[in-house]
C-alpha cells in the first residue's frame, strides 16, 4: 500500500513503478505529461515539442510541423487542469489520460484527504459507458500490469471499475451531472469531450458536467481535471479551451473566462506531431486522399464550422460544364446497342406546398454518374397537385428510358405505389433517416470531388444544391437540409438517383464458370409488378 504522494518525476524513472510504460511513449507524449506536472524540459527536442503543442508551429498539408518553429517559452508549473486537442491515433486515451489515471490513483496520496471509512473515487468519463470501461480494462490495467509493484496494488477489476488496495476506486462513467454528486473525486479524465452534448437544452450539457466535477474536487489540493478529444464543431467546452489557451493567455485581461482557465494547460496538435510510430507519411497521404474534409478534422485536429455549405459552387460548376438541359436515351450516334446503360429514376413526391420532383440517370464506367432528365411540378396556390396526372407523365418518360427502378425518398407511399403499379412500374421507398441522409448526400459529395458526376444544366437544381447545408451538432450529430425558406426537392432526387445508380453497378465475378447469376433488379421488379397485379385481380 502506497499512502503518501510519490513525486511524478520519481515514478517515471523508477523501473519498479512507471518507467517501463514511460519509455514506450513518444517524445511529444512525454512532454505533455512533463508539462502537466511542472517538470523541466531539458533538451532542445523537448522544447521543440512544447512549442508545437502550444501553437508555435506551421504544418504542411498532412499535418507535419514545418521548421523553423516559433519557440514558445516554458515555465515549469504543475497544472490542475489539462485539455488535449489532438488528432486521431495520437495517444489521447491510451497514453495521456490512462497514464495520469494510473499514477494518480496508485501514487497520488489522495486518501489522506478523505474520511477514515470513505472511498476515494476517480472517474474516466466517456460519451458511451462501454468505451469508458474499455479504457480502464485495456489501457489503465495494462499500465498497472507493466509495473512489478503496481500490479499487486489492484484488489479487483471488473466492469464496475478498478479497486486498489489503498481504497481508491477508479470507475467508468457517462457524462452526467449526477455521476459525481456525493463522492470525493480527486481525478476526472474526460474522453472525446468534443463530442459531448453542449446545447443548453440537452439533459447534461458539457459545461454542467464539468461544473459538477469541479465541486467534487474541492477538498483535494492535488486534484486533476483532464479532457482529451479530437475536435468537432466550434462550440462547447473544448472549443472554449482552444480559444483560451494555456493559462488563458489567448484571452484579454478583462475577459470573464480568463480566471476560469488559470492553472490550465492546453495542448493542440495534429496526429503527425505526436509521432505515433505505427503511422508513416504514406498512411497519412493515403488517408487524406480518401476523404480530405474528414482528414482536416480527424487528423489535422481542426474545428469545423457548425453550419457549412454541402456542395461548393466550384464543384457544381465543373459537374455541369458544357452540359445540355437533358440527354436522350441511349443508344445515340457512337453508342452501339450493347452499350445501352441501365437507367435509374428517383422521385420526391409532394402535393400541396413543395414541388414534386423527378430525375433519371445512368452509370458510365469512364465517367461515373450521368444525369439524363430532371423535372418538377409546382402546385398552384389553392390547388393541390394531382398525382395520377404526374405519374402518367412519369410513366411515359421511364418507358422512353426503359426504367423499371423508381426510388422515392419517402418510405410509406402505399397509395402512390398502387397508382404506379397501374402504370407498369414500381416505386421503391428509401427511408430517409438522419444517418442515411447524411450517407447519401456524403456519397454524392464524393462523386463531385472526384469528377464522377455529370449533371444537367438546370439552374433551379443548381440553386437547390448550393443551398444544402451541413449542420454539425454536439454529440457527433450531423444534419443535412436546405437553408431556411429554401426547397430541396430537386437536390434530393439527384443525390438519391446518383446513390442508387452507383449502388446498382453490376460486379462481374472473376471466375464466371462457377458463377450462378442472380436475378437482376429489372427482373426482381417485374416479378413484383406481376405478383401485385395478380393479387389485385384476385381481390376483384
Amino acid at each position: 500500500m502506497i499512502p503518501e504522494r510519490i513525486p511524478f518525476e520519481e515514478a517515471i524513472h523508477e523501473p519498479l513503478l512507471l518507467k517501463r510504460t514511460w519509455v514506450s511513449l513518444s517524445g511529444p507524449q512525454q512532454v505533455m505529461l512533463k508539462a502537466l506536472y511542472g517538470l523541466p524540459l531539458d533538451t532542445e527536442e523537448e522544447r521543440f515539442h512544447w512549442s508545437v503543442l502550444q501553437g508555435g508551429a506551421k504544418f504542411d498539408d498532412l499535418g507535419f510541423p514545418v521548421t523553423p518553429v516559433n519557440e514558445i517559452s516554458y515555465t515549469p508549473i504543475e497544472f490542475h487542469a489539462a485539455w488535449a486537442i489532438l488528432g486521431r491515433r495520437s495517444g489521447k486515451s491510451d497514453k495521456f489520460l490512462s497514464f495520469v489515471l494510473a499514477y494518480e490513483t496508485s501514487m497520488g496520496g489522495h486518501m489522506r484527504y478523505v474520511a477514515k471509512r470513505q472511498k476515494c473515487r476517480s472517474f474516466i468519463v466517456a460519451q458511451k459507458l462501454p468505451l469508458a470501461q474499455a479504457i480502464l480494462d485495456e489501457f489503465v490495467m495494462g499500465i498497472f500490469d507493466e509495473s512489478p509493484i503496481l500490479k499487486n496494488e489492484v484488489e479487483k477489476s471488473n466492469a464496475d471499475g478498478i479497486l486498489l488496495k489503498n481504497g481508491h476506486v477508479l470507475a467508468p462513467s457517462p457524462p452526467t451531472r449526477r455521476s459525481f454528486r456525493g463522492f470525493a473525486v480527486p481525478i476526472v479524465a474526460c474522453d472525446e469531450v468534443g463530442f459531448w452534448y453542449s446545447e443548453e437544452e440537452a439533459a447534461n450539457p458539457d459545461y454542467e458536467v464539468i461544473r459538477a466535477v469541479e465541486y467534487a474536487q474541492i477538498q483535494f489540493p492535488d486534484h486533476k481535471l483532464l479532457g482529451a478529444s479530437t475536435p468537432w464543431s466550434k462550440e462547447g467546452i473544448l472549443w472554449a479551451a482552444h480559444n483560451a489557451g494555456t493559462n488563458g493567455n489567448k484571452l484579454s485581461s478583462d475577459d470573464e473566462d480568463k480566471e476560469r482557465f488559470r492553472n490550465t494547460v492546453v495542448f493542440h496538435a495534429p496526429t503527425p506531431a505526436l509521432e505515433n510510430p505505427i503511422l508513416d507519411r504514406r498512411w497519412f497521404s493515403k488517408t487524406q486522399l480518401k476523404d480530405p474534409d474528414a482528414y482536416i478534422r480527424e487528423v489535422r485536429a481542426q474545428f469545423v464550422d457548425a453550419v457549412s455549405g454541402m456542395f461548393p459552387e466550384t464543384l457544381l460548376s465543373e459537374a455541369i460544364k458544357g452540359a445540355p438541359q437533358w440527354r436522350p436515351a441511349l443508344p445515340r450516334p457512337g453508342h452501339p446497342e450493347d452499350l445501352k446503360p441501365f437507367y435509374v429514376a428517383a422521385l420526391d413526391p409532394a402535393f400541396r406546398k413543395d414541388k414534386f420532383a423527378f430525375c433519371i440517370g445512368h452509370y458510365e464506367p469512364d465517367r461515373g454518374f450521368v444525369q439524363d432528365w430532371v423535372q418538377s411540378w409546382k402546385p398552384v396556390k389553392g390547388i393541390s397537385l394531382n398525382p395520377a396526372v404526374i405519374l402518367d407523365e412519369i410513366a411515359k418518360k421511364i418507358k422512353e428510358y426503359h426504367v423499371v427502378n423508381v426510388f422515392s425518398d419517402q418510405y410509406q407511399l402505399e397509395a402512390l405505389k398502387e397508382l404506379a403499379l397501374d402504370r407498369n412500374f414500381v416505386i421503391q421507398g428509401q427511408d430517409f433517416t438522419a444517418n442515411s441522409k447524411a450517407r447519401i448526400y456524403g456519397s454524392f459529395q464524393t462523386l463531385l470531388r472526384t469528377n464522377r458526376a455529370y449533371l444537367l444544366n438546370n439552374k433551379e437544381q443548381q440553386q437547390e444544391l448550393l443551398g444544402i447545408e451541413k449542420h454539425v451538432g454536439s454529440g457527433g450529430n450531423v444534419r443535412i437540409g436546405a437553408r431556411v425558406g429554401n426547397h430541396d426537392d430537386l437536390a434530393t432526387v439527384v443525390v438519391l438517383c446518383a446513390n442508387k445508380v452507383i449502388g446498382l453497378v453490376p460486379v462481374v465475378p472473376k471466375d464466371s464458370s462457377s458463377y450462378v447469376q442472380e436475378l437482376s433488379m429489372h427482373d426482381k421488379c417485374m416479378k413484383q409488378i406481376i405478383r401485385k397485379r395478380r393479387k389485385r385481380q384476385r381481390r376483384r
